[in-house]
């Protein structure tokens, strides 16, 4: 059975994205050759997106998803419907590249008021491009956080 994963580009001071989910800022960014997002990409057997996600990505690519395929990884993209399944225990790994570029506002990667912190377990770091790739393993069910 595949794993489910948050993967997705963060700004140095915490945003996905930025005012009115504005992803202007990941433009000119050099993710070097990818290799992270390509082992991602191949893994997908299923994506869930968030609405806002959606709109956003059928925007700048029109078609951008397909069909699900069995025995692969459920990848999220957005930060709510990441948080939800962070919250309920479904979510296995993340995966974050950091970008070299400050937001200032916009769309947190999380973000959950009065909520237990999260222990995560880190599995890998290293560079890509301009871009530090951090891999992290959930080890905390909800059951098991204070």
């Amino acid at each position: 059975m595949g794993k489910v994963l948050w993967h997705t580009m963060l700004s140095l001071d915490g945003y996905i994205a930025g005012p009115e989910d504005d992803m202007g800022w990941v433009v000119g960014v050099d993710g070097g050759p990818g290799q992270t997002a390509d082992e991602v990409v191949r893994s997908i057997g299923a994506l869930l997106v968030g609405r806002r996600t959606q709109d956003v990505e059928d925007h700048l690519k029109p078609g951008f998803y397909g069909e699900a395929a069995d025995d692969a990884n459920v990848v999220i993209l957005g930060a709510n419907i990441a948080r939800q399944a962070l919250e309920a225990g479904l979510l296995d790994e993340i995966i974050v590249h950091i970008a070299p570029v400050l937001v200032g506002d916009g769309v947190r990667l999380f973000q959950s008021a009065g909520g237990a912190p999260i222990k995560l377990q880190a599995i890998s770091s290293h560079m890509e491009g301009e871009t530090t790739v951090l891999r992290y393993a959930v080890r905390q069910t909800p059951q098991e956080r204070p």
